[in-house]
């Protein structure tokens, strides 16, 4: 598929989202004996647009899939319905991420690295301008609801 638009709609979430999702590209192949292989690359509409990039593989007969995701010049600001009930918003900057992603035997696990630029935090009367870096480890498993984290923050001297 080359060049498809679509329109994203979360309506799990406290207030009802949407973004566009414009210059969609994917490629899906087939990795015989069974394993289905994906490169995709998308855009979601902002003042300056979010590039995200993926690849990966599905193991049909392990149920499997392990993926990398990078996403440059996400706004904050423009997802805070996804973390607005944690009592802070992030009124400006850019967040740049890398995952790689492994979903196996009902687990999913995910390493990450994140860069924030001129992050503008706020709760209350404290305001704060950072630029951080981020590595995690997360690991979550559905069947019983439980997170593992590790992980290091970053700030500039």
């Amino acid at each position: 598929m080359r060049g498809g638009r679509l329109e994203f709609r979360d309506s799990a979430v406290s207030m009802p989202f949407s973004k566009e999702i414009d210059k969609f590209d994917l490629d899906l192949y087939l990795s015989l004996p069974d394993k289905l292989e994906f490169d995709a690359a998308f855009q979601i509409k902002s003042e300056l647009p979010v590039k995200i990039k993926s690849s990966g593989r599905y193991d049909i007969s392990a149920k499997s899939l392990s993926a990398k995701i990078t996403a440059g010049d996400i706004p904050p600001e423009e997802f805070i319905v996804y973390y607005n009930k944690f009592g802070f918003t992030l009124t400006r900057g850019r967040l740049d991420c890398r995952a790689d992603i492994l979903y196996k035997d009902g687990v999913l696990n995910a390493d990450i690295e994140a860069e924030t630029k001129n992050i503008v935090f706020s709760n209350g009367d404290i305001l704060a301008r950072f630029d951080s870096g981020v590595t995690a480890s997360i690991s979550y498993n559905p069947a019983d609801k439980t997170i593992k984290y590790s992980g290091d923050l970053t700030l500039p001297t």
